[in-house]
């Protein structure tokens, strides 16, 4: 009999590069950055997820609110 979730926890070929498992933490706000730059406080949370067992962490670059650009 296969074990539950084998596949879950297999490597994938991700491009050139490859997952040691499928789990993937999708981009979200977090709300750790100050006025739109990425804080040590944000990399340590992306670094603790990595080291939590995700195969894949995603995130994006903190941007300014449009209204706050200089036009």
């Amino acid at each position: 009999m296969r074990a539950p979730f084998a596949r879950l926890f297999s490597p994938i070929a991700l491009g050139h590069a490859t997952a040691k498992n499928r789990i993937v933490s999708t981009p979200h706000g977090a709300a750790f950055g100050e006025k739109g730059s990425i804080t040590e406080r944000y990399i340590r949370y992306h670094e603790e997820k990595a080291k939590g067992g995700c195969g894949v962490v995603m995130m994006f670059r903190l941007l300014e609110h449009p209204s706050d650009v200089d036009q």
